[in-house]
């Protein structure tokens, strides 16, 4: 699947955009609020609303952090940008032990927008810890094409891969396999990244099972 093919754009975009940022907000808060006023009642299984108030803060914190990201996406001006680095810094956050590194050391920088190409990164590797059970391994790998002319960053998981039926949506904006965990903001960011630097995200199953996202960018050239 390549999120060149899926990827929308326009106003009517930032309509759905916005109207199903509103829908789910509200979801939650509504899910949040009715816990609290359970928790008030006599008898009320506490533990289980404090687990829903906990899961919904989740969410929350997730789909705030993927719209602000969205918001921020800079598209240019781009400058010489290391994805090694990129990677190592996304591996290094949260104490990430899972995630596994098999990095080029002689792969040439990119030109792109540091920021922009290390959020994607970061959904990436999000999405690919989510596929399988917590703290299963996440594979993030660079290399340079035989051609010379691009490099690739990929994130491998071990995961269940993706069904055949859900595969032409998987960048839809709001759209998730992971029901009650996911904000569905995920890949769409990462395709809104790679747009930007007209390029686009591809995920195939990878052999053994599981999935496998790469982008692919052009090496920088000249100063």
């Amino acid at each position: 699947m390549d999120s060149a093919d899926r990827f929308p754009d326009g106003q009517s975009l930032l309509s759905r955009l916005s109207a199903r940022a509103s829908h789910d907000l509200n979801n939650l808060i509504a899910i949040a609020s009715g816990h609290v006023y359970l928790m008030r009642q006599p008898g009320a299984p506490i533990e289980e609303s404090l687990e829903a108030i906990e899961a919904a803060s989740r969410q929350l914190e997730r789909l705030s952090r993927n719209l602000a990201r969205l918001g921020t996406i800079e598209g240019g001006p781009h400058r010489p940008v290391s994805l090694n680095a990129l990677a190592q810094r996304a591996a290094a956050g949260g104490e990430r032990r899972w995630v596994r590194l098999d990095l080029d050391q002689r792969l040439p920088e990119v030109s792109g927008s540091e920021n922009d190409l290390a959020a994607a990164l970061d959904c990436l590797i999000e999405n690919g810890a989510e596929a399988g059970e917590p703290g299963r391994e996440v594979r993030v790998s660079t290399r340079q094409e035989p051609a010379g002319g691009c490099v690739v960053v990929s994130v491998e998981d071990s995961g269940r891969g993706i069904p055949p039926e859900i595969a032409e949506r998987i960048f839809d904006p709001f759209f998730s396999t992971k029901t009650g965990r996911g904000a569905g903001l995920g890949l769409f960011l990462v395709a809104a990244v790679a747009a930007a630097h007209g390029t686009s995200c591809r995920i195939e199953p990878r052999a053994g099972g599981g999935t496998v996202a790469s982008l692919r960018l052009p090496v920088r050239t000249g100063e």
